[in-house]
């Protein structure tokens, strides 16, 4: 069940994400670099030092971009994506319904085997009943017996 609901939050992050390819787009980015290029062999009179030239660049770049859903690609894929999610959650939905019948009949089971074990234990009690019905008959008749003989219990 937990893989199920992993899945329909995995499908709503992916239909978001087609989604985004609909709207403009920016990035900006920065740069900076340093250099220092060594005139070997360039000799300057009155200069004791090996010529050298340092430099430093910087760059920034703002870069915007909106792509056109001229042909309906973009707009196809998020229908796609928001088909898929609908997909994943009647497959959630599924087996939450088949996880609740699975409970119910483990109920309605544990019910049935419960009145098994009563009616079983009322088939065994009436089993030995006409037998005690018997013996209650014969200790009626002694009495009976008893009492016609003029003695009492």
């Amino acid at each position: 069940m937990f893989w199920n609901a992993a899945r329909v939050e995995a499908a709503f992050a992916l239909a978001r994400i087609a989604g985004a390819d609909r709207l403009p787009q920016a990035s900006l980015g920065a740069q900076a670099a340093r250099q220092k290029q060594v005139f070997v062999g360039l000799e300057i009179p009155g200069f004791d030092d090996v010529l050298a030239s340092r430099s430093s660049v910087y760059a920034f770049s703002l870069d915007l971009s909106w792509e056109i859903d001229l042909w309906g690609r973009i707009r196809s894929a998020q229908a796609a994506a928001l088909a898929d999610v609908q997909a994943q959650e009647a497959d959630f939905e599924g087996a939450r319904l088949s996880l609740e019948g699975q409970v119910a009949r483990a109920y309605f089971a544990a019910v049935e085997s419960r009145l098994q074990a009563a009616l079983a234990r009322r088939t065994a009690y009436g089993a030995t009943a006409p037998e005690r019905v018997k013996e209650a008959l014969d200790r009626a008749q002694a009495r009976l017996r008893l009492w016609q003989e003029g003695k009492t219990l």
